[in-house]
């Protein structure tokens, strides 16, 4: 599909006479990719295209996001931007920062002749949430972060139409909690068809940094913030060199989101002598081919709402050692990964050198993990549900 640049001063036709596709607009802030970007790029990919007709809207300069997003229609944003990192929290003084160009989001949103409004992260729901409130639209906020997120307690009450959670965990525990009757839980989509090549690209890893070829390989994915914890992924690979019976890699593909944490890791390494173990990657795409290439994936991620490399994982046939913390319980539901206690890295390592020690059970977990990905977490099943959420809010707006 080629892209399609809408002029964000144009109007795209006369309100009454438009008879098309409703117009979802999903705005977006900054320009740090993450795994709410996957999940909306798997989501437009099955939206139906007779009924609803997706426009994404980026920031001035932010050209990844533009990048990511071409093959739909996008507007950018005119004027503004926010400078805002993924993973840093919408702080009151930056949130009231936002809303100086509330009216400008607004008059783009008519402008485009948005129907509904979709948000994808904490900084989408700031931002462009009041501007979907001024114009009169349907606001679908898509909770992918922490149940005591004051956004989702205190502002999306009062502005959206609907919350999709991405997990039960992400959602308020409080069962007299106002938000609680706006939502629902509906996981992420994911590309059930993946099938890279492992071993080749296992092969491509191993030429990459120079490893033997009997290395044992786990992996890190995701932003290097510390909810994420990469410094305990340093650790369990620290205490995993100590009982594995082959050499040990801890390859790190994401990118830093809070300043100062990307130096952290690289202390951590030097004064546990890991240095030389310890290899930072970057943020590479696709994601899942690197997933596939190591022998494990480690998550020490705690309080993550529903982590996307925990399912990717299952999907390529990487086993998974999680922390038994947020979302990871219910991504890895029936014995579809191992979990151990959060911020405990040597129980991570032991995890890992106990499924070496059974490989009949770790197949069968791995076979187990995939047949329940492909249930559970299919596009076109995420993307129904998404439109029928649609719909309903359509008809809300209309009664």
């Amino acid at each position: 599909m080629a892209t399609h640049a809408i002029d964000s001063g144009a109007m795209i036709g006369p309100a009454k006479a438009f008879t098309g596709p409703r117009i979802i607009a999903f705005p977006m802030v900054g320009n740090t990719l993450g795994g709410s970007h996957e999940s909306t790029i798997g989501l437009l990919r099955n939206l139906d295209p007779d009924r609803f007709l997706p426009v994404v809207i980026h920031e001035r300069g932010a050209n990844r996001i533009g990048d990511f997003f071409r093959d739909f229609r996008t507007c950018v944003a005119p004027g503004f931007e926010t400078r805002e990192r993924a993973g840093q929290r919408m702080s009151v003084p930056r949130a009231l920062n936002a809303l100086r160009h509330t009216r400008q989001r607004r008059a783009l949103l008519a402008s485009i002749r948005a129907d509904i409004v979709h948000t994808n992260d904490g900084r989408s729901h700031a931002v462009w949430g009041p501007a979907a409130w001024l114009a009169g639209l349907p606001l679908i906020w898509h909770h992918r972060a922490d149940p005591d997120a004051r956004g989702l307690n205190y502002v999306a009450p009062l502005l959206a139409s609907r919350v999709l959670s991405v997990s039960r965990f992400a959602l308020p525990a409080d069962p007299n909690s106002r938000v609680l009757s706006k939502a629902q839980v509906i996981h992420s989509p994911f590309d059930t068809s993946l099938a890279p090549d492992r071993p080749a690209m296992r092969e491509r890893l191993v030429t990459k940094l120079g490893l033997r070829t009997d290395t044992l390989i786990c992996g890190y994915f995701g932003l290097l913030i510390e909810r994420k914890r990469p410094l305990k992924f340093v650790e369990a690979i620290a205490h995993l060199r100590e009982i594995a019976h082959r050499p040990v890699a801890g390859v790190i593909f994401g990118e830093p989101a809070e300043e100062g944490l990307a130096e952290n890791v690289n202390s951590k390494a030097e004064a546990l002598g890991v240095e030389a173990n310890i290899h930072v990657m970057g943020f590479r795409r696709p994601g899942h081919d690197w997933i596939a290439a190591c022998d494990y994936l480690l998550v020490t991620a705690v309080r993550e709402p529903l982590g996307r490399t925990l399912v990717e994982a299952n999907l390529v046939g990487t086993p998974v050692v999680a922390t038994r913390s947020g979302g990871n319980v219910e991504a890895l539901a029936g014995g579809s990964g191992i979990l151990v206690e959060p911020d405990n890295p040597r129980a991570m390592a032991e995890a890992v050198a106990e499924a070496e020690r059974d490989q009949a059970a770790l197949a069968t977990m791995i076979r187990h993990a995939r047949e329940a990905a492909l249930r559970r977490f299919g596009m076109e099943c995420h993307a129904d549900s998404v439109m029928d959420v649609y719909e309903s809010v359509l008809a809300e707006a209309k009664s």
